[in-house]
């Protein structure tokens, strides 16, 4: 486990403080998280960015680590950027975190998802984790959603390395109207899908 003391930082000290500052965040899209996290969190959790955790054979950094004793919240969040990660690797290395007993489940967003759609992709974590999120944060990132798109959510299994998913898949808003004004012109992309993977403590 870490060296440093345990994560005592709640949202709402965060939100109102400098001390967590984004020059300790690794990369743009762990700002970018913190920064519309912060806006949004339950005011009874608390946040840690780059949380190191002893697995015994290595030390591994979370992150992010959000923890609620009220809740009984402890998880994980990794902002994944696709040059720097192997989905196969990251799986284990999660597993292995989720062994030492740090947090129960550890979340991966996609850099691309964080970037171009962070409500989105907040509101969609919401729908797993919601006791992680303030109600005001709930209606906040309903009104910021891709207003222009139906959403479909789906959780369940996952293919790939990770044992579970959340997936949201868009597809373009068009009344009878919009397709009639829109002549022979090809019919706009639907944007592409947004995808959470997490490993959990069984």
């Amino acid at each position: 486990m870490t060296t440093d003391d345990t994560p005592e930082k709640t949202a709402e000290h965060f939100l109102s403080s400098k001390q967590i500052r984004y020059e300790e965040c690794d990369s743009p899209i762990e700002d970018i998280f913190l920064w519309e996290f912060r806006k949004l969190a339950n005011n009874n959790i608390a946040l840690r960015p780059q949380y190191d955790v002893d697995v015994g054979f290595t030390v591994y950094h979370l992150d992010f680590i959000l923890t609620s004793e009220i809740d009984n919240i402890s998880i994980g969040i990794e902002c994944d950027g696709r040059e720097f990660h192997s989905e196969a690797r990251d799986a284990k290395r999660d597993l292995a975190i989720i062994d030492t007993g740090v947090v129960d489940k550890i979340y991966r967003l996609r850099g691309v998802d964080l970037f171009y759609s962070i409500h989105d992709t907040l509101q969609l974590l919401s729908k797993v984790e919601p006791k992680i999120f303030s109600d005001r944060g709930l209606k906040i990132m309903d009104s910021l959603c891709h207003g222009d798109y139906t959403r479909d959510d789906y959780k369940g299994e996952w293919h790939g390395q990770f044992p579970f998913a959340a997936i949201r898949y868009f597809e373009m808003s068009l009344t009878d109207d919009d397709l009639e004004n829109l002549g022979h012109a090809e019919r706009p992309p639907d944007k592409s899908p947004i995808v959470i993977c997490w490993s959990a403590n069984k």
